[in-house]
């Protein structure tokens, strides 16, 4: 949508959701065929990368004189190895907010000239910078009327109908195992309160919106603009719940409870934080910067429980070399966070390394990881399974340490069934508490059989991988 914006006036386009089409490929050929026609893909590592490659692939071998640029977070941390492809003939390498805008119009009058930020794979040596951000003010009005949005329109934990939205860009922190310090490298620009009141409250006005994921990499940085936000939707009376993503010190240092109590009277539901780890060393290993701490952790899982916010903590598990003793520590820290506050939602992700400088990735190089050689490698599914972070075969982990992280993953989840799958009857979770009761009660994790049949059998949702249903 974003791309689509800074299309000229007069140049039609076509919005093919990779996501959501059956056969992007056809769709695609269908509108490329008999015309002048450009691909811009917009890929994210795992699964959209898996399924671009597939289809760029295609497209290339069927129509060499179709041009194909991709730009996003998976170009920009493998340039090399797509300028290498042989079927994408350009990338946006880093933010494109300019560079697209700057290579279309080249693009459209047949006059190549080299554009900040756009990487050529003609070019023998291409230079590896990226733009700024533009700050989001700045940027043309998404065309939302030129697309069919019921498709986005999700019935979830959230609303009836739920869309999601992005009001900031980057992060200003740097943390080692975090693909947004590649693209962002510190940068953190957001709407106003203002711009960004406005345009939710059009989007409920004109389609019926209830509730709004915040799908920024760190929505919560700036308090006022949180709390201008919060006095915007009291005063106009919206009805709108809304979920966002953001640090743990951030919250309890710098947002004072009145403010916090703002926000969810405003329709604040449940926020994403990441605590990572209990132990301090491995924190430090993480680069979390700012001056988190678990206590910090366990202090907010109770107050957002006095608020009525719903938080979701993210834990990073099986980092190389971790040793036993500090994961059953991990452990024990998130049944301690469940004991403060049982509503809280335990995310466990396994470490994976990201294509960042830093003694966490010299740890993991020192073990034999190494990204692949060739881009059609990532369309296999055990690297979509490394990019999901839920790959179980990393050399630096020991066997039996990643299997006990994801036995207790099982149990954990099973004993608190998420409350954000809609779908799992009451009954369900009676059953998977139920077997999952003795094993969570005397710590006994390993080879959980039966709890894993009936996750099999009832296929609750992973709100880390599926997002919410």
């Amino acid at each position: 949508m974003q791309l689509a914006a800074q299309v000229p006036n007069g140049c039609d386009w076509v919005l093919v959701d990779g996501n959501l089409e059956a056969d992007s490929a056809s769709r695609i050929r269908a509108h490329a065929q008999g015309h002048r026609a450009l691909l811009a893909v917009t890929v994210m590592p795992g699964p959209q990368a898996q399924h671009a490659i597939r289809v760029c692939k295609v497209l290339k071998q069927e129509m060499p004189h179709l041009p194909i640029l991709w730009g996003g977070y998976f170009p920009t941390q493998h340039p090399e190895l797509c300028l290498k492809s042989g079927f994408i003939d350009a990338l946006a390498y880093g933010p494109a907010d300019d560079s697209f805008a700057h290579y279309l119009r080249n693009w459209l009058v047949d006059e190549p000239q080299a554009v900040p930020g756009i990487l050529l794979a003609d070019d023998p040596a291409p230079i590896l910078q990226k733009p700024a951000y533009r700050h989001p003010d700045e940027l043309p009005d998404l065309p939302y009327e030129k697309i069919d949005m019921r498709p986005y329109l999700n019935t979830n934990v959230l609303g009836k109908r739920c869309l999601v939205y992005h009001s900031s860009v980057g992060c200003p922190f740097f943390c080692s195992f975090c693909a947004v310090v590649d693209m962002a490298n510190g940068q953190w620009k957001a709407q106003s309160a203002a711009k960004l009141a406005t345009n939710l409250f059009a989007l409920q006005d004109r389609y019926g919106m209830d509730a709004v994921q915040f799908f920024d990499n760190n929505f919560f940085v700036n308090r006022n603009r949180c709390a201008e936000f919060a006095d915007r939707i009291l005063q106009e009376k919206r009805n709108l719940a809304w979920w966002g993503e953001g640090r743990i010190d951030t919250l309890l240092n710098h947002f004072p409870v009145a403010t916090l109590e703002k926000m969810q009277k405003a329709g604040l539901k449940m926020v994403f934080l990441g605590a990572e780890t209990s132990d301090l060393e491995t924190m430090s290993l993480f680069q979390k910067g700012g001056n988190l701490t678990p206590d910090m952790t366990l202090e907010l899982a109770g107050l957002f429980k006095k608020i009525g916010i719903v938080p979701e903590f993210s834990f990073v598990l099986g980092s190389p070399d971790q040793p036993l003793e500090k994961l059953h520590q991990d452990f024990e820290f998130i049944r301690r966070i469940k004991s403060i506050n049982p509503l809280a939602e335990i995310i466990i992700y396994l470490y994976t390394p990201v294509v960042l400088p830093g003694e966490l990735n010299d740890l993991a190089a020192s073990h034999g990881f190494s990204y692949p050689t060739h881009l059609e490698e990532f369309a296999e599914d055990r690297w979509v399974e490394f990019e999901k972070r839920k790959s179980a075969t990393l050399p630096w982990s020991k066997a039996q340490n990643h299997r006990l992280i994801l036995d207790f993953e099982a149990v954990i989840h099973a004993r608190f069934p998420t409350q954000t799958d809609r779908f799992l009857k009451d009954w369900q979770r009676l059953t998977l508490r139920t077997a999952a009761s003795l094993r969570y009660r005397f710590k006994r994790y390993d080879r959980p059989t039966l709890v894993r049949f009936l996750r099999r059998l009832f296929k609750p949702r992973q709100p880390e991988v599926e997002g919410f249903s």
